[in-house]
């Protein structure tokens, strides 16, 4: 079944939690909620720590004391100036309490080039996320933040064989521990690995689905999931509904960037049109998150491993931080921005970042795990689905995620793990393919052009705005206006365009 999308329902940061303290002639004042949990906290397992993802605060009138989740993956943010502290998950909504609004110019540099942020940071150099495994407490207008980093594991010693075996385990008793609730639920399926595997042994455990959603691509993006979707769904017996974007890619961009915090300029098309049509009609979904980085190496190469293993950080940061694009960034960022965002800032920060996991049986998927799992990715379930009761993503249950985390990258770099670990344990369905990088681009140039008279509206009601070079920003469109071929690379600057006006309107913001 294929259907529109619903319209998008009213911006989530107008009613974001909050706890702001303030200290004044001794006494605290408090605006906001006092204590909250957000996210889904799940019950202990053998780790002895709490499952799911979550964070949670607690103001008794003298000491706050806020936690996270061992992974420091559900987003919360705080910010200490003077006398003034602020929690939230919400960064516009720290800004509209009085956070400072300098920029984090180390974080940006990466970003513009990494497309997420890494460690705590954010494009604001006063507000920081939690860490993993937190506790912060605030005092008497006194800070303190600890963390418990995950350790880097021994690597796992039996063969590739064990390994599957074990992943196949483990992930069962995963979903397990992830009920659905009995009112029935939908589930969201794209054509990859990590959300066929969830419906899968949901299915194997008993808990169908009343449907499958699915949504379509804007171009240049391959077409495949409604289509792959569909033949898995018609095998199960399930029934699957495809969903259409909005016209606007821009706007959908705008709210994206805005719901995600500015941490990230890696969109989801997927997840807005899915939590659009679910929200209302289901209380609980499925999320694949870091099923593609831990089980199938999503971003391991020969290349990027050999580097990691000579400690040649500088070469391996310049691979991961586009130079494609270098020379794009430079002639459409304002000269006196590009200066303070250059490419020896940005690398500078991520060789620091990469260090830290050196040692790790897979040291390639674990930064990237801790970093654009963490940072980027994450937001998706937990802002975009945030508005669910309960969001599950079992690729990250402790004991699977202990188990993946330890497997040699000698295991991962073939990318297939995955895909015979799902063989092996459904083979009815191993006739239905996964989808391809190597299917050729989606082109639309009507989308294109749409996309480029909303990207120069965009620039040109900026006039004074000081993040773009218009002397070749606005020669650009044009020639993107009289050239179908070169009107294809829109994209690329139509999602900077939206971040850095969307990040320079909230920074002006009064």
């Amino acid at each position: 079944m294929k259907i529109g999308n619903a319209a998008p329902s009213n911006p989530r940061w107008l009613e974001e939690p909050f706890l702001h303290l303030r200290l004044r002639d001794g006494a605290t004042q408090q605006t906001g909620q006092a204590s909250t949990l957000l996210g889904t906290k799940l019950p202990a397992g053998a780790s002895g720590i709490p499952e799911g993802l979550y964070g949670e605060w607690d103001w008794d009138g003298e000491t706050l004391t806020v936690c996270n989740d061992r992974y420091g993956i559900y987003p919360l943010y705080w910010y200490q100036h003077g006398d003034d502290f602020g929690l939230s998950p919400s960064i516009p909504k720290l800004v509209e309490l009085g956070a400072p609004r300098d920029w984090d110019e180390d974080a940006l540099a990466v970003l513009m080039r990494f497309e997420a942020c890494l460690g705590e940071d954010t494009p604001f150099k006063a507000i920081r996320a939690l860490p993993p495994g937190a506790t912060l407490t605030w005092h008497a207008g006194q800070v303190a933040v600890t963390s418990v980093p995950l350790p880097i594991p021994e690597p796992f010693g039996g063969t590739r064989d064990e390994a599957i075996e074990y992943f196949i385990e483990l992930f069962r008793a995963a979903i397990r521990r992830r009920p659905p609730p009995e009112a029935g639920f939908g589930m969201p399926l794209s054509a990859g690995r990590d959300s066929r595997h969830i419906l899968l042994e949901l299915l194997e455990a008993g808990w169908r689905p009343s449907y499958c959603a699915s949504a379509h691509f804007y171009p240049p993006r391959p077409d495949y999931d409604p289509a792959l979707a569909a033949q898995l769904t018609a095998l199960a017996g399930i029934e699957h509904v495809a969903l259409e974007q909005p016209r606007s890619q821009l706007s959908v961009l705008t709210r994206h960037y805005r719901l995600t915090n500015y941490c990230t300029m890696i969109p989801s098309f997927f997840l807005w049109v899915v939590s659009d049509y679910l929200h209302g009609r289901t209380e609980t979904v499925y999320d694949g998150l870091g099923g593609d980085v831990l089980s199938a190496g999503a971003f391991l190469t020969q290349e990027r491993l050999a580097l990691y293993e000579a400690s040649r950080f500088s070469e391996l940061a310049d691979l991961d931080l586009d130079p494609e694009s270098e020379g794009t960034l430079k002639s459409r960022l304002a000269p006196a921005l590009y200066r303070r965002l250059s490419r020896e800032r940005a690398q500078a920060h991520f060789v620091r970042h990469l260090e830290r996991h050196s040692g790790a049986p897979d040291p390639v998927s674990r930064f990237f795990f801790h970093n654009r799992t963490r940072r980027s990715i994450a937001l998706q379930p937990c802002r975009i689905f945030g508005r669910f009761q309960t969001v599950h993503c079992p690729y990250l249950d402790h004991a699977l995620f202990d188990h993946l985390s330890s497997l040699p990258a000698r295991m991962l770099v073939d990318h297939a793990l995955h895909t015979d670990a799902i063989h092996r344990a459904f083979p009815r369905y191993a006739g239905v393919p996964f989808n391809g990088k190597s299917d050729p681009p989606k082109h639309d140039d009507a989308h294109y052009w749409r996309l480029l008279c909303e990207v120069a509206g965009g620039v040109l009601s900026h006039p004074r705005s000081r993040v773009f070079r218009k002397s070749t920003m606005l020669p650009r469109l044009a020639l993107y206006a009289v050239d179908r071929e070169r009107r294809r690379g829109i994209e690329w600057i139509g999602l900077r365009v939206a971040y850095l006006l969307g990040l320079e309107a909230l920074t002006n913001a009064s």
